[in-house]
């Protein structure tokens, strides 16, 4: 008999299943049949001779005595944070003039989006100010610009900042190695992004999962986008992401209770993936950190995305790879939240999109 190693969870999803390997941070696919042995807290027999030795080999699995079960508890699953705000997304823009309004809150993640560097050196002062009201773990930097145009006076405001980790340039080819020079001796890395900013900040593929421990947690718990975060554009509005309702006007903010106890900024917090339709028939949804459109429907009393993933979990099968069929191309329906379609029909379409390869 074997037990599960405790730090590899199995999700299943529509056609296979994932086995979130938490310490190694690695994922690995198995069929669904044997996500039914997997998924047991008790000692478990694999029947079939591949597949136990493949989990033993990526020791998923070892032989074990009913003895053993006290030695090797379950993970609990338990989310708990000492921070007010998980991720604050600010625009430099927004940042003209703070006058405090942030103060003595704890964040895990800033994130301070400039358009070009010249921005920096505007609000420079700004960036400071917040940075000494708020106690952050981590601080990175945007550039959506891939405009590296600079001064040391542009960049100032990263000296002597410890929390600042990253810089973030996109659709940029340029090695700028004056700049890379510069912001090593600030301690701070710069990364290059092949792409512009609005497709990496939206778009869900694979290189952007991530596989730990933490974020498995709290996935299981909150939603791993929503949850604690907040968004303020460059006009200034306050809202829950990129693409939610304004709620708020930062300049106008008195306080930062009134962020903390408005509903419309803290409602999509708690709506986890294994509840959402679409994505509960999805194996990567505890790795996935989904900015898309989460919008709820009084009809079907229902939270849902707005806009149709890149990835489709009834065919196994990403968007631009071969054989990749829309929702809509299963004859799969889905309004305002309800998913209605045939399982023999989508037997068939997964059937024929596999053996035509």
């Amino acid at each position: 008999m074997y037990l599960r190693n405790r730090l590899t969870i199995p999700i299943k999803g529509y056609n296979r299943s994932i086995i979130y390997d938490l310490t190694r941070k690695d994922y690995h696919f198995i069929p669904n049949s044997v996500y039914k042995n997997l998924y047991s807290s008790n000692l478990i027999e694999i029947k079939e001779e591949e597949a136990k030795s493949f989990l033993e080999f990526e020791e998923i699995i070892f032989k074990a005595s009913i003895e053993d079960l006290k030695l090797f508890p379950e993970l609990t699953i338990k989310y708990k944070t000492p921070y007010h705000i998980v991720s604050l997304i600010i625009h430099s823009d927004s940042l003209l003039g703070y006058n405090g309004q942030m103060q003595g809150i704890n964040v895990e993640s800033i994130s301070i989006i400039f358009n070009n560097l010249k921005e920096g050196f505007k609000v420079s002062k700004d960036v400071e100010k917040l940075l000494l009201d708020v106690d952050a773990d981590s601080i990175d930097i945007y550039l959506t610009d891939s405009d590296l145009s600079w001064s040391d006076q542009n960049l100032n405001f990263l000296k002597d900042k410890k929390e600042i980790f990253n810089l973030f340039v996109f659709a940029t080819s340029e090695e700028h190695q004056d700049v890379k020079d510069f912001l090593r001796k600030c301690l701070v890395e710069l990364n290059r992004i092949d792409t512009d900013y609005r497709s990496y900040t939206t778009d869900v593929y694979p290189s952007k999962f991530a596989v730990n421990k933490d974020l498995f947690i709290e996935s299981k718990n909150r939603n791993a986008y929503y949850n604690k975060k907040i968004y303020i554009d460059q006009k200034g509005n306050i809202s829950n992401g990129m693409f939610t309702e304004k709620v708020l006007i930062f300049s106008k903010l008195n306080s930062f209770d009134e962020i903390l106890n408005n509903i419309l900024l803290t409602s999509r917090w708690t709506i986890v993936k294994d509840e959402i339709p679409i994505c509960k028939n999805c194996e990567f949804r505890n790795m996935c950190i989904d900015s898309r459109e989460l919008k709820y429907s009084k009809l079907n009393d229902i939270w849902f995305y707005k806009n149709e993933c890149r990835y489709n979990p009834f065919i196994s099968k990403w968007e631009g790879e071969e054989g990749y069929l829309s929702l809509e191309d299963c004859n799969i329906q889905f309004h305002q939240g309800l998913l209605t379609y045939d399982k023999e029909d989508l037997s068939s379409i997964f059937n024929k999109v596999w053996l035509d390869e």
